[in-house]
């Protein structure tokens, strides 16, 4: 049976050698000494820039790169794969996706990480958007002038629709709470006890601390819509909801009551 190999922090401070010169190693956390480390990170930075130049996919070296991106299809894919494990695993552990830190209720990263991404996603969303390339994945946009491409706008319209229906799920099943309309399309999420602006403004101001202008932070949405539904999977579905129908959600928050409740509902109000 083969001995098994220490690990290398088992090996830090017990004479552990770089594995290019036989240096000794001043940090666990490595398998090469800082000058070998500098060296092969200045030797990756020219081939990129080399293969980038050339249009060359600055992962494999060889295969042409998807236009307006870095690498080609396969490493992309292979990238991808490799950042969806990681990003498992982080969650897992309930670490920040992004430095592995403690990240905040309901999120998957903490409150430094969620500002820098949304300040260099929004920087590199206005370039993808003035080269007519797609604002969320960066591939050429067959949708012009809108924002996204078909592809992304797929799956964005896929996730709304499972966000709204694992809430409808949640709160008693795709059914109308007061007049018992069963379609989809025409159900909503309610406020029982109509506070939907409050909690509108509320979930904004969630989002708010995380987008910046010349003054200060401030919210990228009014809390409406999709983001009511992401906040109640995050917040694992609290009571104070119930499913409506848009007739009798709009008549009670414009009457207090539901027709459907009074005596005579067709006596007009």
């Amino acid at each position: 049976m083969a001995e098994e190999q220490p690990t290398q922090p088992e090996l830090f401070g017990q004479g552990a050698t770089c594995n290019r010169c036989d240096r000794p190693l001043l940090d666990a956390k490595f398998k090469l000494c800082a000058v070998c480390r500098e060296e092969l990170c200045a030797k990756t930075a020219r081939r990129r820039a080399e293969s980038k130049a050339a249009g060359r996919c600055q992962k494999c070296h060889r295969s042409p790169a998807a236009k307006g991106m870095r690498y080609c299809p396969a490493c992309n894919e292979k990238e991808n794969a490799r950042s969806r494990e990681k990003t498992r695993r982080a969650i897992e552990e309930g670490r920040c996706v992004a430095c592995g830190k403690e990240p905040e209720d309901g999120k998957k990263k903490c409150t430094e990480c969620l500002i820098k991404f949304v300040g260099g996603r929004s920087a590199w969303q206005a370039k993808a958007k003035a080269e007519d390339r797609c604002t969320t994945c960066g591939n050429p946009n067959d949708r012009l002038p809108r924002l996204t491409c078909s592809r992304c706008a797929n799956r964005q319209k896929a996730k709304r629709v499972r966000l709204k229906l694992a809430a409808f799920a949640a709160y008693g099943g795709a059914k109308c709470a007061c007049c018992g309309e069963t379609i989809p399309d025409f159900l909503t999420i309610d406020h029982i006890n109509n506070d939907g602006a409050d909690h509108r403004r509320k979930v904004a101001r969630e989002a708010g601390k995380y987008r910046r202008n010349g003054t200060g932070w401030i919210a990228p949405s009014n809390g409406q819509g999709v983001g009511i539904y992401a906040w109640l999977k995050r917040h694992k579905y609290p009571p104070g909801f119930q499913v409506l129908c848009m007739n009798c959600n709009f008549a009670k928050g414009r009457y207090g009551e539901c027709p459907h409740k009074r005596a005579n509902p067709h006596e007009p109000h």
